[in-house]
């Protein structure tokens, strides 16, 4: 009988964790996608353009909220004071994209376009909400508390929904979108205030934070530099030179893809690093943990082509069908997710946040190369696809590289000095 803890160094009991996190971030996103189809019932084309517009800021500030300082949080989980600190961090950040996004709002409005203007305004409440719940969301991580964890990720998103739709019943347009995500927000507080365990004490300690936010940069630069960059990229060479029937067929081929890669980033943020940080496991444990999670993905996207070309050929109109040919290459692209999260979490904890920003920089200069030289050459968009394999791949073993030249002995070799020793060093304690 293989022993799995053994061979990956995750237990059985954290496997479980495992599967707990990833069920719930899936479910999560079944829930956002049902409450899409529902409000697109009562919503016209115009109402999303709209919104979309205003949702630019909002996902970078969503994207870049703490900058990363959750990571060093995590590593200074002995310091009594840590989540105090934390605490106080998040308050600073909620204070500074909130009001980031009532400026560009007010500056939006100014400049002729009320509407997104409005709406960006009123979309900085979830950023103060967010600087309440994030302290605690993210000690739940750490501390695997899965139960709550889950409650505070499906309750608010269950809500908001039923709020967006009852706002679109009753006409409210592009608004319902603006009131769900509020709602959403304002329920996440509700379920940290009574459920979570964990002191909303603030401390403010800046030098902390900016110690904290030293290395945290870099793996939120690395986490995002793929959307923030090379899908805007990708999205406006396609559709410039093929045209936006192609890019919609490419971007319907992906969606599968994207959103396995939107729940492994969670469980990588969520799983992966709070375990890495809290236990020594060997490089060649973390290898073979991202191989079997590899696996277990390769399954579900071949169980995801199996359903949707059956859907495609079945139900959709002619002009999806050639989705059909691009939809099984696209779908390579998540067990390459799913090591390339793990092997970012394992790093991240060896406190090689660098060598992570450099794969991922270098990466993704050679997609945009890639991508241009497609063009180019005038392939079709299936090259496109094989090209985007081919540049995960070329990162997933630049990172398995590094990952093996790490060496951790015990689970606290690979963590930084901790908040009271590194006083007493500095002559402080």
């Amino acid at each position: 009988m293989i022993n799995l803890s053994r061979l990956t160094g995750i237990s059985f009991f954290k496997s479980r964790g495992l599967l707990w996190v990833g069920g719930v971030n899936v479910l999560e996103k079944l829930i956002h996608l049902s409450t899409f189809l529902g409000l697109s019932l009562w919503l016209v084309p115009e109402d999303y353009g709209v919104f979309a517009l205003a949702w630019v800021l909002i996902a970078i500030g969503d994207s870049f909220f703490g900058l990363g300082s959750a990571f060093g949080y995590m590593r200074e989980r002995e310091n009594p004071k840590a989540k105090e600190i934390f605490n106080g961090a998040a308050f600073l950040f909620a204070a500074f994209w909130s009001t980031l996004c009532v400026i560009a709002g007010c500056i939006i409005f100014l400049w002729g376009a009320k509407e997104v203007g409005q709406i960006v305004c009123f979309l900085a409440i979830p950023f103060i909400c967010r600087g309440f719940t994030y302290g605690c969301a993210t000690t739940f991580a750490l501390n695997q508390n899965y139960r709550l964890m889950s409650t505070f990720q499906l309750a608010p998103a269950l809500l908001g929904g039923v709020a967006g739709i009852f706002t679109a019943i009753e006409g409210g347009g592009v608004w319902a979108l603006v009131i769900r995500y509020i709602v959403a927000g304002i329920a996440g507080c509700f379920v940290i205030a009574f459920l979570s365990p964990y002191t909303h004490r603030i401390l403010i300690d800046i030098e902390r934070i900016v110690l904290w936010l030293r290395d945290g940069w870099k793996l939120a630069v690395s986490n995002n530099i793929g959307w923030l960059v090379v899908y805007q990229i990708e999205q406006v060479v396609i559709g410039a030179a093929m045209g936006p029937a192609i890019l919609g067929l490419y971007n319907f081929a992906r969606k599968p893809a994207d959103i396995a890669g939107q729940v492994l980033d969670q469980v990588g943020k969520q799983f992966f690093l709070p375990h890495y940080i809290r236990e020594a496991s060997s490089s060649l444990q973390a290898v073979k943990s991202a191989l079997l999670l590899a696996l277990v993905c390769a399954l579900g996207a071949l169980c995801i082509m199996v359903v949707a070309e059956f859907l495609l050929i079945n139900f959709w109109s002619e002009s999806w069908l050639p989705v059909a040919a691009l939809l099984p290459v696209s779908l390579l692209l998540i067990p390459l997710a799913a090591i390339d999260n793990a092997f970012k979490s394992f790093l991240a904890a060896a406190g090689d946040s660098s060598k992570i920003l450099s794969v991922t920089i270098f990466s993704s200069i050679l997609s945009v190369f890639l991508l241009f030289a497609c063009v180019q050459m005038g392939l079709g968009v299936v090259y496109i696809l094989w090209a985007a394999i081919l540049s995960m791949l070329i990162k997933v073993i630049l990172s398995m590289y590094f990952v093996l030249k790490v060496k951790v002995g015990s689970p606290n070799e690979c963590e930084p000095k901790g908040f009271i020793q590194a006083h007493a060093d500095a002559g402080e304690g």
